[in-house]
């Protein structure tokens, strides 16, 4: 399989890695100013907003759906759960992926690579 294939109208673009853990959601409140892509792996701050993943404060979810809170406090909805591909998260270049797998378990999001 290619790693970005249509299938009968269903996009599979390699964020989800395999159906060994439930795949869960929820909506969050995305700070404002901030622009996340599909994959983004995100922190939670100290006011319950939701900013690209910070070590200080690790993974605490993953993007579902682009969101655009550039404008303000804006909802959007993240994975909270589930078995994702490496490759295909979205981290800022101070974070690095590998040697964090421990935080990432911590927060019910379990690692794959489609290299494997």
């Amino acid at each position: 399989m290619a790693i970005r294939e249509v299938i009968q109208g269903v996009e599979y673009d390699g964020l989800l890695g395999g159906p060994e853990f439930p795949t869960l959601t929820k909506n969050v409140t995305v700070l404002s100013g901030t622009t996340l892509e599909r994959g983004a792996v995100v922190s939670e701050n100290s006011d319950g907003k939701y900013v690209a993943v910070t070590t200080a404060l690790g993974p605490a979810g993953i993007v579902a759906d682009d969101v655009d809170a550039s404008n303000g406090d804006t909802v959007g909805t993240i994975y909270i759960s589930g078995r994702f591909n490496r490759e295909n998260l979205i981290v800022p270049s101070e974070f690095i992926i590998s040697g964090n797998e421990d935080k990432f378990e911590d927060a019910n999001l379990y690692l794959t690579s489609i290299h494997a």
